[in-house]
């Protein structure tokens, strides 16, 4: 079996169907992850705490609905898998940019 399949919009494209985050364009990445810290500093505005667990599916499938408008194909899992290693950097990133507000 290959692990190549025809992308349904454009017949003479193929897709990986093994692919990895780190396959992807510097610049996809970069937008994925910008995306991803977005959506996870508007749910700390609306929750006051970051996304436990099971909260952390509503950013994820917020994110991939933007990255499949955008025409980025990348698996969903590897997309939770990415977030999951990145959560504490935003979580960070989140009250450092919240501390920042609060002071001006």
């Amino acid at each position: 079996m290959s692990k190549h399949k025809q992308w349904s919009l454009n017949p003479n494209q193929m897709i990986n169907l093994n692919k990895r985050f780190s396959d992807l364009k510097e610049k996809q990445k970069a937008k994925i992850a910008e995306w991803l810290y977005i959506e996870t500093y508007r749910f700390y505005k609306e929750h006051d705490h970051i996304p436990h667990h099971s909260e952390k599916q509503a950013v994820l499938d917020t994110v991939y609905a933007m990255i499949e408008e955008a025409g980025i194909w990348i698996p969903y899992a590897e997309v939770e898998i990415y977030y999951r290693s990145k959560i504490s950097r935003y979580k960070s990133r989140v009250l450092r940019d919240e501390a920042k507000k609060n002071r001006s």
